[in-house]
């Protein structure tokens, strides 16, 4: 009987890991038999005012549920195994990896260190130097240039058209930048108002 292709995902509940979780389930697809274990890390506490670590684990799992549900894991016709364990994130994902014979990891990094989840960027480091297998990191993409651009407002490309005049705006567009151009002119506000006041000391 063929080893499944399996695939082990740090899950801390941000968007971050919903998107890891997603990269795994494209990566499942493309093989005939595959597993994803969803592992979500809660690091437990000794503390006895705090809450204890079976009610923490509890918690936890009906979180990791809500978040498969939300991700239709059940819907891609691939195993989705949820896991939840008590104990540092780094230790509990190589663990997991090894005793499921993991072929992946898979985690999100938010670059950023400090925070009390399951990823960040030190834990994604240390799992892909010590992991048993594969790791891959999920990182936020940042977006170009072009994409930071608000895209034409259509019934200004209607007017433009209409006028055949590039720089034509819509009525409400049009308003606004009569607004704008109004506060800018005015005495109330900008440079022209400091001026006066150091002229007049």
């Amino acid at each position: 009987m063929t080893h499944p292709f399996v695939l082990v995902v740090g899950i801390d509940f941000s968007d971050l890991s919903a998107q890891a979780f997603r990269v795994a389930r494209r990566l499942a697809k493309g093989h005939a038999k595959a597993v994803i274990h969803a592992v979500a890390a809660i690091p437990g506490t000794s503390d006895p005012d705090r809450i204890e670590d079976d009610e923490l684990e509890r918690r936890a799992t009906d979180r990791l549920t809500q978040f498969l549900t939300a991700e239709h894991a059940e819907e891609a016709g691939i195993p989705v195994i949820p896991h939840v364990s008590v104990g540092q994130p780094l230790h509990v994902i190589n663990e997991f990896a090894a005793q499921a014979r993991a072929d992946l990891v898979v985690l999100g990094t938010h670059g950023r260190t400090g925070l009390e989840r399951l990823v960040f960027g030190s834990v994604a480091e240390q799992v892909v130097r010590t992991a048993p297998c594969s790791v891959l990191v999920v990182r936020e993409r940042k977006l170009a240039p072009e994409e930071l651009i608000e895209p034409a407002c259509p019934s200004c490309v209607v007017e433009r058209e209409r006028t055949n005049n590039p720089e034509a705006l819509c009525a409400i567009h049009h308003e606004r930048h009569q607004r704008r151009s109004s506060l800018a002119g005015g005495d109330t506000f900008g440079l022209g108002a400091l001026d006066f006041h150091v002229s007049g000391v």
